[in-house]
């Protein structure tokens, strides 16, 4: 045997023995031990949770190979002041896909709600469109079956379709003989040809199915604005060099496409190619939420370890005159170290088995109850990380509460409390110091965090009470999706949808019936310009660009859309085809900032599809994807005109109905008069419009929920810490009191000088809580609407909120100040 190996059996024996007292003296002091454990759990487990959403939505790679070398490709444009989100063309795509060395591969896809049936009842899921160069940049191969081929994006290509795992088992009962079998999708037929791993989710994991995107493989034309695209960069290369390559190529545009456009949007337009990570921008906004949650957790640790070392304080305190009796008997200093630590780790270990708890518990309710633009979701939950993170905090809170009693046991100290029979005059006085400043720095950060979530609760009332432009209560939305190949023609699809409108409209409790391409708040928008009749450009200037929506008679009215001048569509607009338009408040002062809109002339469209119309009212400006972002200029166009090729082919539109009984109750007859006209036809999107305005301040209002919850256990830790403090100062005083009271003072004296004692500790905490919130509360000013970070009535009420909590802690010791009895206390020490 190596000569180190008894030594180590018994230090092991050693350790095993010194545990199995530990939890022994723990179990006799279960006052003590349990408000450790729980508080120590707490703590850690705000923290874990919050650690882990970082970890594996922000610090964590994609879950594709090599995923660091994934990039999102878009433009800005110095011309329209667009910093970003100006995404790709087909014609772009096919441009950048040829010339470019440094992305290995390039994708574009589309998003899309689309009817599929076959295998069960008809249903209506969310698919994408993409190329075939989309899993070959992701390096993702189908589980069944195949991928895209290059033959299938292009057109005439074969109609195939791939399958999310979840879809495939959810319907299809997992059956691997899916793939070949023949599915419906709008009514057309497509072959399965893959199933995705299990896993798997781009661009989210709400998508259920991938379609080819068509691609003329020689594109002459650049086309609209539309295609997200995503990439692969060439090994070496990094997203600058290939920003600087695409701008190069963009550049060169005229040389392809030697038209106007490509003209304009090289001198006039000024596009600028944006390459950045692609997890960059999947996480977005919302990375910068997530590290100021994650650093309001750690403070609310921190306040948890205050309340913890101030019981270690308080308990070392009083073993002082035990610890100082087993020296003397000749325990050696290792013994007591090892005695310290080990408690210490016990209760660590204790701690962090309920934080564990908590952890897992508060991760099952965020992906449960999580805000849906929280990126990454579904890939957050507890692994190694996670635990070694967990196992690193409790270990580094055991070390630092083992030196507590360390600290107070110093062999001097030891010997004073020999001589003074436990009381330690000198140590008592270092004691409550050292409780004094802890309090002082939990006061600090209580407020610090109350403060944070007061500014974002009432940012998030600003917020709630903007007008969006239009009366959500009382308004019931959804979306149909035609089948093409049962409504082939434009005029099949639109009279079907005045069939539906007319049926709907005649529903009891029915007010109004709209229909439009997108609701306000329900996503992007892709630009155009517009010209006005008899006023013609100077060479380099740009018209504004413009948001084009298509609404029915009635739309304006179902949402009580305010009219500020002139008229809304009506039903003769769309059967004459009067070519009338409305315009929104904010295009009107665009493009007509000295006359009257109403009257003017403005064209909208291209040499195969030109249109004129005549601008007859002026409506509120709305919302496109945020409350409170800046008004978009907005075109609206008849949506269901009879007759023509004009606009869009109305396939898949969204409904709004205004009622007088509560609006969901209305859902079981819309399916019914839906199914009457059309039995396999699904509905999408059934919400109220007040829930959609509720979703769209989503991001806010989770900050503001974790915020509070953080400030209120904060709120409530703070309070506990200064009981304790309080509680024990008074315990520790009793004899002064007693004399206090014994020479002629009154109750209410002592009780003004405990809270006097009391005001002075809590003020100091909130003094300095203040001059840090000064300086913290500016990281939220890119989350706060319409509020200065240093607003002083969140401040006031902090701080007021405080000074009753810190109230409320005191008030129970100070009445126990006042009832001490002299007599019984002299007799006493």
């Amino acid at each position: 045997m190596h000569p180190a190996g008894p030594h180590v059996y018994e230090g092991a024996i050693s350790i095993i023995g010194e545990t199995r007292q530990a939890i022994r003296r723990l179990l006799k002091a279960r006052a003590f031990a349990i408000p450790v454990v729980l508080t120590l759990g707490l703590g850690i487990g705000a923290v874990t949770s919050i650690y882990s959403v970082v970890h594996d939505i922000v610090l964590s790679p994609l879950p594709y190979p090599d995923s660091r070398r994934l990039v999102w490709v878009d433009h800005g444009a110095v011309g329209l002041d667009v910093e970003r989100g100006l995404t790709l063309t087909k014609g772009l795509y096919v441009h950048y896909s040829e010339e470019s060395r440094t992305l290995q591969r390039l994708a574009i896809y589309d998003e899309e709600n689309v009817s599929l049936a076959g295998e069960g009842e008809p249903e209506r899921v969310r698919a994408a469109r993409a190329t075939h160069t989309l899993f070959t940049a992701l390096r993702v191969t189908p589980a069944l079956g195949r991928a895209f081929d290059a033959t299938e994006d292009r057109p005439g290509g074969r109609h195939v379709v791939i399958l999310d795992h979840s879809l495939w088992t959810r319907r299809f009962g997992a059956d691997t003989s899916t793939i070949g079998k023949t599915v419906r999708i709008d009514g057309a037929p497509h072959e399965v040809i893959g199933v995705m791993p299990r896993g798997f989710h781009f661009p989210g994991p709400d998508i259920e199915l991938w379609r080819p995107l068509i691609v003329e493989p020689i594109s002459s034309e650049l086309g609209s604005f539309s295609k997200r695209a995503i990439g692969r960069l060439a090994p070496n290369a990094t997203p600058e060099l290939a920003r600087s390559e695409l701008q190069t190529l963009i550049g060169r545009l005229d040389e392809r496409f030697p038209d106007e456009l490509a003209r304009r949007l090289v001198n006039d337009v000024a596009l600028r190619a944006r390459v950045v990570a692609l997890k960059d921008r999947v996480v977005g906004d919302m990375g910068q939420v997530l590290w100021i949650l994650l650093g309001s957790v750690a403070v609310l640790l921190l306040i948890a370890c205050v309340n913890v070392a101030n019981l270690f304080l308080v308990r070392a305190e009083e073993g002082r005159r035990e610890v100082a009796v087993r020296t003397a008997l000749g325990a050696g200093y290792g013994r007591l170290v090892r005695h310290f630590f080990v408690e210490a780790i016990v209760l660590a270990v204790l701690g962090g088995v309920v934080a564990l708890a908590l952890a897992a518990a508060g991760l099952r309710l965020l992906s449960s109850f999580g805000p849906e633009m929280l990126p990454r979701l579904h890939e957050v939950g507890l692994d190694l990380s996670t635990f070694a993170f967990t196992a690193l905090v409790a270990l580094a809170a055991a070390v630092f509460f083992a030196l507590i009693p360390l600290s107070v046991t110093r062999a001097g100290r030891l010997a004073d409390a020999l001589r003074a029979g436990g009381r330690g005059a000198s140590s008592g006085r270092r004691g409550r110091r050292a409780r004094t400043l802890l309090v002082v720095g939990q006061v600090a950060m209580a407020l610090t965090l109350l403060i944070g979530a007061l500014l974002m609760a009432r940012s998030y009332w600003n917020l709630r009470n903007v007008d969006p432009g239009f009366e959500p209560d009382r308004v019931l939305t959804f979306q149909i999706g035609l089948n093409e190949s049962q409504h082939p023609t434009r005029a099949g699809a639109v009279a079907f949808h005045r069939h539906v409108t007319d049926r709907l409209a005649n529903l009891p409790g029915v007010e109004s019936v709209g229909l439009t391409t997108c609701l306000p708040l329900c996503g992007s928008w892709s630009g155009s310009e517009l010209a006005v009749e008899g006023r013609t450009l100077p060479p380099g200037v740009i018209a504004p660009v413009v948001a084009i929506r298509r609404v029915s008679a009635g739309y304006f009215e179902t949402l009580k859309i305010e009219l500020k001048e002139g008229r809304t569509l009506r039903r003769e607009d769309l059967e004459r085809r009067s070519g009338a338009a409305v315009v929104s408040a904010r295009l009107a002062t665009l493009y007509w900032p000295d006359r009257d809109p109403i009257g003017q002339r403005i064209y909208h469209g291209d040499e195969a599809n030109p249109a004129w119309y005549t601008v007859v009212g002026v409506v509120n400006d709305l919302p496109i994807r945020e409350l409170g972002e800046p008004a978009a200029p907005t075109l609206y166009l008849p949506l269901l005109h009879r007759h023509g090729a004009e606009g869009p082919l109305p396939y898949t539109l969204s409904y709004a109905l205004r009622s007088t009984v509560p609006p969901t109750s209305l859902a079981g007859a819309i399916r019914a008069k839906i199914a009457g006209l059309d039995p396999d036809l699904p509905i999408a999107g059934l919400k109220t419009l007040e829930r959609i305005v509720v979703e769209a301040g989503t991001r806010m209002a989770f900050s503001m929920t974790m915020l509070l919850v953080a400030a209120t256990l904060a709120l409530a830790l703070g309070a506990v810490g200064i009981y304790g403090v309080v509680a024990y100062a008074v315990r520790r005083r009793r004899q002064e009191i007693g004399v206090r009271l014994a020479l002629g003072a009154r109750a209410a004296d002592v009780q003004r000088l405990v809270l006097w004692q009391s005001a002075i500790v809590v003020s100091s905490g909130l003094a300095v809580g203040i001059l840090a919130s000064f300086g913290l509360t500016r990281l939220l000013r890119s989350l706060l609407f319409e509020l200065s970070p240093l607003d002083p009535v969140s401040f006031a009420v902090a701080v007021a909120v405080l000074l009753a909590a810190a109230l409320a802690g005191t008030c129970l010791p100070v009445r126990r100040a006042a009832t001490v009895d002299p007599m019984e206390t002299l007799r006493t020490e």
